[in-house]
């Protein structure tokens, strides 16, 4: 009797210790040392209970326990995600005027488990959703980094110079793909003003997973029923417009007069999703050359100091670039993450993993340039890409 006691004693503290672990891994401040207290407790009872271990029949119960368990956590996570405020259209009011909707990536000013659960959960990948903790966990971490990302505030920025351009007729509005208001809950909100005519502006570069992950949510929103009409702007991947905006950003940090002593490390976001691999790679292989070509001719700088690299996924990434560049003997190098909504996380994932991977030599300076585009360049791109969705017929 004592012995099954015992070994239920066992499986409820490593229950408790893999429940709140993984909660733990999750939530932030006071939460997160509660759940780190009870997460220890649970561990230290099972190191006294630990010669339970010994019956190979008893293993194979507590494998099952601890799959069972975490597998529970993980749908516990699930409740936890946050609530979209979309609700059935009733409105029978019908504005002739069309709804501009810029869609961005999205990063909450601090960190926000349900915003960060909901991100997850937005991502098809089976395997990105088992392994949310570690992902969460990561995310807190970079936060904290941080403190407090700017993003909306620039953002907005974005929004009102864009204002400014269009006329009346435009009702120009933000949406996130990470981020409140989400581009449902933006979508549901415009049309339950009347607005029936939306033209959605992703700013992305590639018709890569990030695209075509926004059209499945968007089509997943079954706006047919509401006789609501979408348009399209293309990705950015041919912008001349977007292009000069990041000559002006790497010309604005540069010393005019070490331009041949600089070297440059262009940084592509990547892509992991295999269907859209090839002509999201190729369209953002040919941005980048275009921005390295203007670098070459109208600053001056020499090509073989100007590399191209990646995030996340493929190689070379953007640390071995830096290396390379360094070969050259240069006493300066700029990284540009040629992502026109490149979150403050982003900028700092890339500064950190640099200074922590690279022994740079005494003299030699190292700068990563905001890769956030605000600027009237791309506000004309944006501007003439709208005009030329809306000439179209529309139902």
């Amino acid at each position: 009797m004592s012995g099954i006691n015992s070994l239920n004693k066992l499986l409820f503290y490593i229950i408790m210790f893999i429940f709140f672990s993984v909660l733990f891994f999750v939530y932030d401040n006071t939460l997160e040392n509660i759940f780190l207290l009870l997460s220890f407790i649970g561990f230290i009872n099972i190191l006294e209970q630990r010669r339970i271990f010994r019956s190979k029949k008893n293993i194979f119960l507590l494998i099952s326990i601890v799959l069972i368990t975490y597998t529970l956590s993980i749908a516990f996570l699930f409740t936890q995600r946050y609530d979209m405020k979309i609700n059935s259209l009733k409105t029978y009011r019908r504005n002739e005027d069309k709804a501009v909707l810029l869609v961005v990536e999205g990063e909450s000013p601090v960190y926000k488990p349900s915003k960060a659960i909901t991100n997850i959960l937005l991502n098809e990948s089976f395997l990105s959703k088992m392994s949310m903790p570690y992902q969460l966990y990561n995310i807190k971490k970079n936060y904290h980094l941080i403190g407090k990302s700017d993003y909306k505030r620039n953002v907005q920025k974005l929004v009102e110079k864009l204002k400014e351009e269009l006329p009346e007729e435009y009702y120009v509005n933000i949406a996130y793909l990470k981020d409140t208001e989400y581009i449902e809950e933006k979508i549901f909100d415009s049309v339950a003003k009347g607005y029936y005519k939306i033209i959605i502006v992703p700013i992305i570069v590639s018709e890569g997973s990030e695209f075509t992950g926004l059209k499945k949510r968007i089509e997943k929103l079954r706006l047919y029923n509401y006789n609501v009409q979408i348009r399209w702007t293309e990705p950015f991947w041919n912008s001349e417009y977007l292009a000069i905006s990041y000559i002006s950003k790497i010309s604005n940090n540069i010393d005019a007069k070490k331009i041949k002593d600089t070297g440059i490390v262009l940084i592509g976001q990547g892509e992991s999703n295999k269907s859209n691999l090839i002509k999201s790679i190729k369209q953002q292989i040919m941005f980048s050359k275009k921005v390295k070509t203007y670098l070459v001719e109208e600053l001056g700088l020499d090509e073989t100091k100007i590399k191209i690299a990646w995030f996340d996924k493929l190689k070379p990434d953007y640390v071995q670039a830096v290396k390379e560049v360094l070969e050259y003997g240069v006493g300066e190098v700029l990284c540009v993450y040629l992502k026109p909504t490149t979150t403050n996380i982003d900028n700092n994932i890339i500064a950190n993993k640099i200074k922590r991977k690279i022994d740079f030599p005494e003299g030699i300076k190292i700068k990563v340039i905001d890769g956030f585009c605000n600027d009237e360049n791309i506000i004309k791109e944006i501007r003439n890409r709208i005009r030329l969705a809306d000439m179209k017929v529309w139902n």
